[in-house]
């Protein structure tokens, strides 16, 4: 997973800055674990939604957030239910809008996307999978 977002300073202006990651996802309705990994394979954080409430460990920290008010930290929503079903569900159209979010399909596997990329404003969500189970 690739993150691309702008970093405003009112001294600076603003910057794009970008995060790379593993992630490990377990995905069932209405539920999710996530795990982040940086690029030396270390688990950096994790992430479990359960229906609108999201936890958060990091560093032996557990934090419980709102799903709007992780929006509101990160400055943006981010899609749950729509990336959860992008990858599998073939389309005529593989660019479109959803959700407020321009979004692109690559390399359809015969049974999901390979590359999945997201666009709201300046902030780039680019999911590569590697192992669908």
């Amino acid at each position: 997973m690739a993150l691309r977002y702008p970093v405003c300073s009112p001294y600076h202006g603003c910057e794009q800055q970008a995060i790379n990651a593993s992630i490990d996802w377990q995905h069932q309705p209405k539920q999710d674990q996530i795990t982040f990994y940086n690029p030396l394979g270390q688990q950096e954080f994790s992430l479990n939604r359960h229906h609108e409430s999201i936890k958060i460990q990091e560093n032996g920290d557990i934090r419980q957030l709102s799903q709007a008010q992780l929006a509101q930290e990160l400055g943006l929503p981010i899609p749950f239910d729509t990336l959860s079903h992008l990858p599998f569900e073939q389309r005529p159209q593989t660019t479109f809008e959803q959700n407020g979010w321009q979004i692109r399909l690559k390399n359809w596997q015969g049974y999901y996307y390979q590359n999945i990329r997201l666009q709201q404003d300046d902030y780039y969500i680019n999911l590569i999978l590697h192992e669908v189970k």
